[in-house]
């Protein structure tokens, strides 16, 4: 809504079904006015002269065939590094996650990735929600240490990583792997329940053993700060986690982990749209500058984005056209949170579940109502503290 005013159309999720009917539209038409008449009745393309979100109905594109960096050779940074998407989509369902929510999962086969490993350089970047979870990943990875190449990629679960015994671990690899909450009361409930504080030492620990002994290694935890409810002294539960990895790991090679800190930041279209941005991220790093002294582990913290700025992102993906306001502010200075919500009326702060939102016009895969459901499923877990798992089962069954 921020550019309902400034742009001419916007493409609303997948762009390989909608690209090539607007060029072809284009070609048509031209810049005419009859080209934004005809793209409006394009599937996933928003035009605002033409769309009014108070009547209009937006379904979000979502593309059965993602085979593009299959046929074209995309080169995703300078050194050459080439782009394979082997999936799209999360089949795991964490509450505050856009992957596993806006859209469903989709792979390339393992034959085709295979195929394009062995036309492309040895530095490829193999593109996913979670890259273990591919269903061929085992071969993939097989077919890409026989061409000598090296994954660029990120890797997203520990237990995904780990389940899979015969795929090689390759020490020059970074690993980040989404720890998200500081206690397993707040994994739990935002849908990673099975990493209880044991799961996650034997799960790092065994990590720690199976990447290749010709490098230390490189393994991060992503973390969140500032989930609803969370309370400054589970962060002692991350620290006894940490220290006991470091324990158990006397004697062995020395690793790396990093824990890589951001603020929460509700994101649109999930089960979280409706939590209130978090803040944080920088205090618990300083809790934990103690566990940065160990002997077996070395431990290092970075901080992302800061708590103001999180709320100012939370605050622009909530605007109505007012927010481009707010990025023409931004433009010239550093608007704080403060100066945000006045100038777009938004909030930072929780959101009533049961009240209209700036983006209802848009029909995504995962409609309002399952959204609403994972959102109760979530608040519940909180709410009762739950130590068990199967918080993610609970999930999954209700997007269905």
């Amino acid at each position: 809504m921020p550019l309902y005013d400034v742009a001419d159309l916007i493409v609303i999720g997948d762009a390989e079904e909608p690209l090539p009917k607007l060029l072809r539209l284009w070609e048509r038409h031209g810049n005419a006015a009859g080209f934004l008449v005809a793209a409006s009745t394009v599937r996933g393309v928003f035009v605002p002269a033409h769309h009014d979100p108070r009547e209009a109905v937006i379904e979000q594109a979502v593309a059965r065939d993602i085979g593009i960096t299959m046929r074209e050779e995309i080169v995703v940074n300078t050194d050459g590094t080439r782009r394979v998407e082997i999936a799209r989509g999360c089949q795991y369902k964490c509450t505050f996650c856009s992957l596993g929510w806006r859209t469903p999962v989709r792979e390339n086969s393992a034959a085709d990735v295979i195929a394009t490993i062995g036309t492309s350089s040895r530095k490829v970047h193999l593109q996913a929600g979670d890259a273990e979870s591919h269903t061929g990943i085992v071969e993939i990875r097989a077919a890409l240490a026989a061409h000598g190449g090296r994954d660029q990629g990120w890797t997203g679960r520990l237990d995904t990583l780990l389940d899979n015994p015969d795929t090689e671990i390759p020490g020059h690899k970074k690993y980040a792997f989404g720890i998200e909450g500081i206690s397993h009361r707040l994994r739990a409930a935002v849908g990673k329940g099975y990493l209880t504080d044991e799961r996650l030492i034997a799960d790092t620990l065994a990590f720690f053993g199976r990447v290749e002994e010709s490098s230390a290694g490189r393994g991060a935890w992503h973390l969140i700060a500032g989930l609803p409810t969370e309370r400054r002294e589970e962060v002692l539960d991350l620290l006894a986690v940490v220290t006991e990895i470091d324990r158990r790991w006397r004697g062995k090679r020395s690793r790396n982990l990093m824990l890589h800190w951001q603020p929460f930041q509700p994101l649109p279209g999930t089960p979280m749209q409706w939590c209130a941005a978090g803040a944080g991220a920088g205090k618990l790093a300083g809790y934990l500058r103690g566990a940065e002294r160990q002997d077996w582990v070395r431990v290092r913290q970075l901080t992302g984005r800061t708590d103001d700025v999180a709320r100012v992102c939370t605050i622009l993906s909530r605007s109505d056209t007012r927010g481009a306001d707010l990025l023409d502010a931004m433009a010239d200075r550093r608007v704080t949170s403060d100066e945000a919500r006045a100038i777009t009326g938004a909030t930072d702060g929780a959101l009533d579940p049961d009240a209209p939102l700036p983006w209802d016009f848009i029909r995504q895969h995962y409609g309002r109502d399952k959204l609403r459901r994972a959102y109760d499923v979530m608040m519940r877990r909180l709410a009762d503290a739950p130590r068990v798992d199967g918080s993610a089962e609970e999930l999954r069954e209700v997007a269905g």
